[in-house]
């Protein structure tokens, strides 16, 4: 996935397919990584996604353990200082969880530092993530 120049927030809507809830991702160069700078809930709110809301009473998300260790393994294209993020019940508590990185404004980036890789991966296999990129 390209982040255009002008993104200012990543919102992704992911689901736990009863096993262990993760997200993880990175740009190529690292400037962007999941950790717990992000912010994650189990609540949905309306307008969740858009640039403008306010998620500044949202818990930051859970950092559940570092890429590539155990029980998951190396993700090609994945930094391996990003963070697997959820919310603290990852463990089949909560299944939907919705997070967010507001990445303020950011100058113009090189067109190898727009790549961001993304994965939703549970235990038993990789599943369809829902990104949402806002401008």
């Amino acid at each position: 996935m390209v982040l255009p120049c002008e993104t200012s927030v990543i919102a992704v809507k992911a689901t736990d397919l009863h096993v262990v809830g993760g997200i993880l991702a990175s740009t190529v160069d690292g400037s962007i990584l999941t950790n717990s700078s992000w912010k994650c809930t189990n609540v949905y709110y309306d307008g969740w996604q858009l640039v403008n809301f306010d998620d500044s009473s949202w818990p930051s998300a859970y950092a559940i353990a570092l890429h590539q260790t155990l029980p998951w393994t190396l993700v090609p294209g994945i930094k391996t200082n990003a963070y697997w993020i959820w919310t603290p019940k990852y463990q089949g508590g909560d299944l939907v969880v919705y997070c967010r990185k507001d990445l303020g404004k950011i100058s113009v980036f090189m067109p190898e530092q727009k790549i961001l890789c993304a994965y939703l991966i549970m235990l038993n296999g990789y599943y369809d993530i829902k990104q949402i990129v806002n401008r």
